[in-house]
């Protein structure tokens, strides 16, 4: 299959394997960029409260 990525255009990758009939799963990018994804994980998945994300960042440390 093929995505398409910011930076490189469009790149051809392995599909998701097993094909499962009810839940197929997809390929929706290439990988995130350093840092795209620390919302999603430290609040969302964490649940570390914005303050303490805010703070942790402007210190450095994510």
């Amino acid at each position: 299959m093929t995505v398409e990525d910011p930076d490189l255009g469009p790149v051809r990758m392995q599909a998701v394997i097993p094909h499962f009939r009810q839940n197929p799963g997809q390929v929706w990018r290439t990988g995130p960029e350093l840092g795209q994804d620390n919302r999603l994980v430290y609040h969302h998945w964490l649940g570390v409260a914005d303050e303490k994300l805010a703070e942790l960042e402007q210190q450095g440390v994510v």
